[in-house]
């Protein structure tokens, strides 16, 4: 799934997908107009916001929150060789590697649905998540236009 070889942690600039498993809309509603976000979908996006605030290094870009799944850009700063050290125990995922990152994120989205609505006990993401590595510059200015634009993409 991710690339091979590729320093996670090391810092670099991502686009990420990050897909909820339900087959309902748990984040909202799809509209002419955009996307109306329900309690499930202001959470999701208060966690998103929260995130740099919470991990140095990691400076949010462009982000929506979707129905049923969320686009962001972010970028991890990191130097030297902080980026590269590794956990001994090969399934944890090394501090501030985009898989930590997500990984938090879902954990706090999850925590906090569960506990504050309702019909929480049935959200789930799904297991893992979508990433491109952005090595052009020229690229963040498209990929940034294609996560505003997203929620017009597909009214209903």
């Amino acid at each position: 799934m991710r690339c091979p070889g590729h320093d996670y942690a090391a810092g670099g600039v991502y686009f990420i997908t990050i897909k909820t498993n339900a087959p309902w809309n748990p984040f909202g509603l799809q509209l002419r107009n955009g996307v109306r976000l329900n309690e499930a979908g202001r959470i999701a996006r208060e966690e998103w916001v929260r995130t740099s605030a919470l991990r140095p290094g990691v400076r949010l870009d462009a982000h929506v929150i979707m129905p049923d799944h969320m686009h962001a850009l972010l970028v991890i700063h990191r130097s030297g060789t902080i980026g590269a050290a590794r956990e001994k125990n090969a399934q944890t995922l090394p501090s501030g590697s985009l898989g930590a990152i997500v990984t938090g994120y879902k954990s706090a989205v999850t925590r906090r649905i569960r506990n504050e609505i309702p019909w929480g006990g049935l959200f789930e993401w799904q297991r893992d998540y979508h990433d491109r590595i952005v090595r052009d510059p020229g690229a963040i200015h498209h990929i940034r236009k294609y996560i505003q634009m997203n929620p017009y993409r597909h009214p209903r």
